[in-house]
């Protein structure tokens, strides 16, 4: 892996699958990433869009059922949670925050 590029709001990295495009989630308290190109990245570091939404979840097993731990779309440099997210910011729309300067979860 290598990091390509980091804004305050964006950290780039290029893994063997592709770019992985890593944000701060206030709702989550941790970073999520997109995988370019897996879904569409408009190229702006400091009011990104991404298409389509992204989902974080575990899959079932034969043990466990499927969960979703956050669901959010991320247009110009707004995360819009969506409704089904199980957190305090679900529904509600908030401008994105800078990644903590000691966060250190880029995996």
């Amino acid at each position: 892996m290598s990091v390509i590029k980091y804004t305050d709001k964006l950290f780039e990295l290029n893994t063997e699958r592709g770019k992985l495009m890593y944000f701060w989630c206030p709702g989550c308290g941790h970073c999520h990433a997109y995988e370019v190109p897996r879904w569409n990245f408009n190229g702006n570091f400091q009011s990104p869009t991404f298409s389509p939404s992204l989902r974080v979840y575990t899959p079932a097993t034969e043990n466990m059922p499927e969960h979703t731990y956050c669901h959010l779309f991320v247009e110009d440099g707004v995360i819009k949670y969506c409704g089904d997210s199980p957190h305090k910011l679900a529904g509600q729309n908030v401008p994105m925050e800078p990644i903590p300067a000691d966060y250190g979860g880029f995996e």
